[in-house]
């Protein structure tokens, strides 16, 4: 039992310490970098929108008082039952930059989303292409700083993660650990610097990319099923030896993924289990129980029993400690609530009850929907 509970504590101070480190090099992209031009290049700005009326007005907004006015506005309406076509059409009045575009139906062997972008990046005229989804909100310099960005890096595609707006308790448990996942494991720097595709990351809520390196690696037709565009497409560029990189985005772009802890739940649960091979699936489960709620439980029976020795007391409590640490630093780092890291083992509770849930939703119920549509 002592060798286990060193070992605990040996693996969580150095994923602190990794995690320290790989904070530092999550850079935000320079505000007030300008570079000089002879003439702007074409933005398409792609955003594939299914029953989003409560969300698409104010992202058309945003986008039309954008400081960089060299855009092409692509709003497909992948057969909403709701306004948002309406919507779309209505500003579309106020902008000429606007285009609601009616989306194909749905073909076999794709997901919904990336047969969105994929109709939405072939119809795109822009030298550079964004794809944003309909929950987004853009700060008023967000496509010109990320359009710098790109040209002074020489990059064919980066992508944001950008602050992730929370008002419930259920989701204040829950969206951070996305943050965690990329910042406790992924090697930031690796991205821009390390060629293989292997180090390779993006959030799907905005993904940047030169026009023709879209075309070269066939757009999303590879990775047409999956539930996980943010992180596979950077892959695809960076695996035909496109330079990429990545960005914390937070004041540039923000986003409200879920409403609550049921949708969170759902929409979580929706994804965690896909593309995973099952191996690596139980050992993701196992590592993260063993290492930040076991501790808590140790804890409470080293307590409850009256155990005051290292074993159960104290190498416990440190453990317990360093989660809410690792926590710290990156709730601080994307300006999130500090009270949820005081609950970080039922955080991490949820989450492994979460990729159960994605496990049986895929594999035993095959009972995955999302927004009406059979995944």
């Amino acid at each position: 039992m002592l060798i286990y509970q060193i070992i605990v504590t040996f693996l969580l101070i150095a994923l602190f310490g990794f995690t320290r480190k790989n904070l530092k090099d999550f850079k935000k992209p320079s505000l007030h970098l300008q570079l000089p031009r002879k003439e702007k290049p074409l933005v398409s700005i792609c955003i594939p929108a299914r029953d989003e009326e409560k969300n698409i007005r104010t992202l058309l907004r945003s986008i039309m008082n954008q400081s960089y006015t060299q855009l092409e506005i692509l709003v497909l309406d992948d057969h909403s039952t709701d306004q948002t076509a309406e919507y779309v059409k209505h500003l579309s009045r106020e902008d000429s930059r606007i285009k609601c575009i009616k989306g194909q139906d749905l073909q076999k062997g794709w997901s919904g989303k990336t047969f969105a972008m994929q109709q939405l990046g072939q119809m795109a005229q822009g030298e550079w292409i964004l794809f944003c989804d309909a929950d987004t909100k853009f700060s008023p310099i967000c496509v010109e700083t990320v359009l710098n960005q790109a040209q002074d890096q020489n990059l064919d595609g980066l992508s944001l993660f950008p602050l992730q707006t929370m008002e419930t308790t259920g989701e204040k448990l829950t969206i951070p650990l996305i943050y965690f996942i990329l910042t406790s494991y992924l090697p930031i720097k690796e991205v821009l610097n390390n060629p293989n595709p292997a180090f390779s990351a993006g959030c799907g809520q905005f993904l940047f990319a030169r026009k023709t390196a879209f075309q070269e690696v066939g757009g999303f037709k590879q990775i047409q099923a999956t539930l996980h565009d943010g992180p596979k497409f950077p892959g695809l560029l960076k695996k035909q030896g496109k330079r990429i990189n990545l960005f914390d985005g937070q004041k540039l772009v923000s986003c409200r993924m879920y409403t609550s802890f049921k949708t969170a739940w759902n929409g979580l649960s929706r994804s965690f289990y896909s593309g995973i091979n099952f191996p690596i699936f139980l050992l993701n489960i196992v590592w993260h129980f063993a290492l930040f709620v076991l501790p808590a439980i140790f804890f409470i029976i080293g307590f409850i029993c009256d155990k005051s020795s290292f074993t159960w007391t104290f190498l416990p409590m440190l453990q317990v400690v360093c989660g809410i640490l690792i926590r710290t630093l990156q709730n601080q780092q994307f300006s999130l609530p500090l009270w949820p890291v005081l609950l970080t083992p039922v955080s991490f509770a949820l989450f492994c009850a979460l990729q159960i849930h994605s496990f049986c939703r895929h594999k035993i119920f095959k009972s995955v929907t999302w927004k009406g549509r059979q995944i």
